[in-house]
């Protein structure tokens, strides 16, 4: 190895470096929602939980993956994400794919209302409530992977007209 190609490999492992420590110690503010791939994670600050909703300023597209946990207090505590919330994804026609993390516990009213292009999801063992409707309207959605023995509590027609 020549010493422009060593300098490159540093190079390559500095920026790497300093780019997992960079992520690694984002704090993010309640009051400014942290926004990521076209979610935007939101701090509950009377149960300290997460909850995912689309953002707002840049819909959500392709393969939508929730992230968790996300780091949101000054102490730099790690907060789960529990919530996909009501409407979350509603109406994101671009939505091909959702990774649901093992730590959602609600899948809210309309979450994913509308999303005409999710063919498949699997619904972690974690989730214990599926809201009203969550997913009206997906009318490609053909197959449904529940994870564990237990069914969560369906609200009302969750996959009516999909």
């Amino acid at each position: 190895m020549n010493t422009n190609q060593q300098f490159r490999v540093f190079t390559a492992r500095t920026a790497i470096t300093l780019l997992v420590v960079l992520f690694a110690n984002v704090t993010v503010w309640a009051v400014d929602p942290y926004r990521y791939c076209g979610v935007k994670y939101v701090l509950d600050q009377n149960t300290n939980t997460v909850y995912a909703t689309q953002d707002e300023e840049n819909i959500p597209k392709g393969n939508v993956q929730i992230l968790n946990p996300v780091r949101f207090t000054s102490n730099g505590d790690l907060i789960p994400v529990t919530t996909i919330a009501s409407s979350a994804f509603s109406g994101c026609g671009g939505v091909t794919k959702v990774t649901i993390p093992s730590t959602v516990t609600t899948i809210g009213s309309s979450a994913f209302l509308g999303c005409n292009q999710i063919s498949e999801i699997t619904i972690p063992a974690s989730v214990t409530i599926i809201g009203n409707g969550a997913f009206d309207e997906c009318s490609k959605l053909i197959t449904v992977f529940m994870e564990g023995s237990v069914a969560p509590t369906f609200g009302y027609a969750v996959f009516f007209e999909s």
